[in-house]
C-alpha cells in the first residue's frame, strides 16, 4: 500500500514537472501566455466582493471589459457546457470592472474574443485517484477594450478577484445542484459538482487552437489539479499500518477478524449514474452492520489490553487506575459514582453536526437533554496528537488489515467541515434523551472540495469511497440490566435492531444507517456508557471496485440477518 501511495505522489510530481515544462515552452514559442493559475477553494469565502484589479494606470490609458470563456473540460456534457458558459457570462456581467491599462510594446489587447469550442479532454482513470469523477472545467479570462480599439498594454488580475469570480461561479453551480425544488433530477442543467480552474490569460487566444499541444497541456494540467486538490485537503490520507508485516506478529495472530453477527438493513433498488449522468442498470442495495467481539482481544502494551488503553486516552488517565475502583486514592474523579468528569466532558457537547445545518442543530438540541461529549481540550487529545496515541495507532493498524482490499482513511475535514470530527467519544447517562440520526451520506454531502473531486453518489456505489463508522464500547464492566444499546432503524418498515454494549465490542456500520443511543437504565446509576467512534472512509484500490463486498475471500463469517426492507 505504501508503495502505491509513493507511486501516486511520484505521478503528481511528474505531472507538475510536465506542466512547468509546457508553460516554459509556451512562453518561448508564444503558444499561450498563462498568468496566475489558481486552485479552486470552497472552504474560505472572500470577505469582500468586487475587489479591485491590480493594474498600473497611465494618464492616457483606456478601460477594458472582462470576458470569460470555457476552453477545456473533462467529463462534462455539451448541455452542461452550455449552462456553464451562461453562468460564466452572467457572473462577469453582474460584477463588471473597469480596468486601467498601461502601455507595453510587446502585448496587444484583442479588440474582441473569438468564440471557440471547449476542448473535451478525457482524463485517464489510471492517472486519477480511484473514485474521482474527473469533472474539470478550465475558464479563461480576457480583457477587451469596450470601444474595440486595440491598445498596447499589459494586465494582471488580482488573485483576490479571480477567487471572487470563481466563488460566484461555484455558487451558481451549487444553486442548480442543491436546489430544493421538486424538479426532476434529469432536468437539472448540471447534475454533478465540478472542479473549477480560472486562468488569467493575457492574449492567449492567438494560439489556443493548436490542438496537439493544447490537448496535452490541458490534460496534464487537469490531472495535476485533481491530485493537488486531493493532497491539499487530505481527501485520501490512509491510516498507517504499524504492524511489521515482515515478521511474525503474535498480536495480529490472536485477534479475530470474524464478526459475531452481521445485519443488513435499508434494502432498496438503486440506479447509479456515471459522471455524465447516464444511468446504469438497477442494483439491489443494503446497508451493513458488523459486530465484532474479539477484535480487541490481543495483548497490548504489556499486560493491558487495547480496550483499556483506549479508555485511558478518552478519560485522560495515565493507565494506572481502574474505572470501577472507588477506593483508589489516585483517582481524581469517580465516574461510576459521580458520572462523567466535568473537567473532561461537557453537557451538550455531542452535537457533531455541520454549522451550516442550523435548522438541524436547533431541532437536535430540542431532543437532547444534557448529552455529554468531550471538551475541546479532550478532543485534541484524541484527534490533534501527532503521532496519534499508541493505542489508536494499534487499532487503525487492525482496521487496515480487516479492510485490506481498501484504503482506510479517517473522514476528511473537507467533507462536512471542522465541526464534524473524524473521532469522537460519548458518555450517555440515565435520564438523557437521544434522537435518531445518520452519521453521513456521500449522496447528501454539502458543496465542498470533497464533492468537487468525488461528486455526490449513493453510499456503497461501485468504485466510489464508502462512508462507515466504527463504534467501540470501552467500559470495564457493563451489565445487561444497565441497558444502553445502540438501536438501528430500518426506516421503510420501522423495524429495529438493538446491539447491546459489551466491554471491547466493536460495531462497524454504514454511516447512512439511521440509529440512536438508548440511554442507560436506572439500574446503571450515574455511570456513563463510554464509547469511542471512528468515522471512516473506505476508498477503492481500483476503478469500478465492488464496494458492497466487505468479506472478500474470507471464510467463516456468520450468515447475514436480513432486517425489514433488506428482505427482498
Amino acid at each position: 500500500m505504501i508503495q502505491s501511495l509513493l507511486a501516486m505522489d511520484l505521478q503528481i510530481y511528474n505531472d507538475l514537472l510536465g506542466i512547468a515544462f509546457i508553460l516554459l515552452l509556451a512562453t518561448v514559442i508564444d503558444i499561450s501566455a498563462f498568468v496566475g493559475i489558481t486552485i479552486a477553494s470552497k472552504t474560505s469565502h472572500p470577505s469582500q466582493l468586487l475587489l479591485p484589479l491590480h493594474a498600473v494606470a497611465s494618464p492616457d490609458a483606456s478601460s477594458v471589459v472582462i470576458h470569460g470563456r470555457i476552453i477545456g473540460s473533462s467529463a462534462i456534457s455539451p448541455t452542461e457546457i452550455s449552462a456553464l458558459s451562461k453562468i460564466v457570462e452572467s457572473v462577469l456581467i453582474g460584477c463588471q470592472h473597469s480596468v486601467q491599462v498601461v502601455t507595453d510594446d510587446n502585448k496587444d489587447v484583442p479588440s474582441s474574443i473569438s468564440p471557440i469550442s471547449p476542448i473535451p479532454i478525457p482524463l485517464p482513470p489510471d492517472r486519477l485517484p480511484a473514485g474521482a469523477t474527473g469533472r474539470v472545467v478550465v475558464i479563461e479570462l480576457h480583457a477587451v477594450p469596450p470601444d474595440n480599439n486595440t491598445t498596447t498594454n499589459k494586465i494582471n488580475f488580482s488573485t483576490e478577484l479571480i477567487e471572487e469570480w470563481k466563488y460566484l461561479i461555484s455558487q451558481c453551480i451549487d444553486d442548480i445542484l442543491y436546489s430544493s425544488s421538486d424538479c426532476d433530477e434529469s432536468s437539472r442543467a448540471i447534475h454533478q459538482p465540478v472542479l473549477l480552474s480560472v486562468i488569467d490569460c493575457f492574449n492567449s487566444s492567438a494560439k489556443t487552437n493548436d490542438l496537439p499541444l493544447s490537448r496535452q497541456f490541458y490534460q496534464n494540467y487537469m490531472i495535476a489539479l485533481v491530485k493537488e486538490q486531493v493532497q491539499e485537503y487530505g481527501l485520501l490520507d490512509p491510516v498507517e499500518n504499524h504492524h511489521n508485516t515482515n515478521i511474525d506478529n503474535p498480536a495480529a495472530d490472536e485477534f479475530s477478524t470474524i464478526p459475531t453477527s452481521r445485519y443488513e438493513v435499508d434494502g432498496a433498488i438503486l440506479t447509479e449514474k456515471d459522471t455524465e449522468g447516464n444511468q446504469s442498470q438497477p442494483v439491489w442495495d443494503t446497508s451493513s452492520i458488523l459486530v465484532f467481539d474479539h477484535l480487541l482481544r490481543a495483548p497490548y502494551n504489556g499486560n493491558r489490553d487495547l480496550r483499556q488503553s483506549m479508555l485511558d486516552v478518552v478519560l485522560g488517565r495515565n493507565g494506572n487506575e481502574e474505572e470501577n475502583d472507588e477506593t483508589s486514592e489516585k483517582k481524581k474523579w469517580n465516574g461510576v459514582r459521580d458520572g462523567p468528569d466535568p473537567n473532561r466532558w461537557i453537557s451538550g457537547g455531542l452535537l457533531d453536526l455541520p454549522t451550516q445545518d442550523e435548522k438541524k442543530i436547533a431541532n437536535y438540541c430540542d431532543t437532547i437533554v444534557d448529552s455529554f461529549g468531550l471538551s475541546d481540550l479532550a478532543l485534541r487529545d484524541i484527534i490533534a496528537t501527532d503521532p496519534p496515541p499508541t493505542a489508536f495507532q494499534e487499532f487503525e493498524s487492525i482496521l487496515t488489515e480487516l479492510f485490506s482490499d481498501f484504503y482506510v482513511t479517517r473522514l476528511p475535514e473537507a467533507v462536512l467541515g471542522a465541526e464534524v470530527t473524524p473521532l469522537t467519544a460519548n458518555a450517555p447517562c440515565h435520564g438523557q434523551v437521544f434522537d435518531y440520526h445518520i452519521d453521513g451520506d456521500p449522496f447528501f454531502a454539502p458543496p465542498s472540495p470533497w464533492t468537487d473531486i468525488f461528486g455526490r453518489y449513493p453510499n456503497r456505489a461501485d468504485g466510489k469511497p464508502r462512508f462507515m463508522s466504527c463504534l467501540l464500547y470501552l467500559n470495564d464492566e457493563w451489565r445487561e440490566s444497565w441497558g444502553a444499546p445502540t438501536r438501528f432503524l430500518d426506516v421503510a418498515t420501522n423495524t429495529k435492531v438493538d446491539v447491546k454494549p459489551k466491554p471491547g465490542r466493536v460495531v462497524l456500520m454504514d454511516q447512512d444507517i439511521t440509529h440512536t443511543v438508548v440511554p442507560p437504565s436506572k439500574a446503571a446509576g450515574k455511570r456513563p456508557r463510554y464509547s469511542l467512534v471512528w468515522k471512516l472512509v473506505l476508498h477503492p484500490k481500483k476503478a469500478n471496485q465492488d464496494m458492497r463486498n466487505l468479506v472478500g475471500d474470507r471464510t467463516g463469517w456468520p450468515d447475514t440477518v436480513l432486517v425489514g426492507s433488506a428482505k427482498k
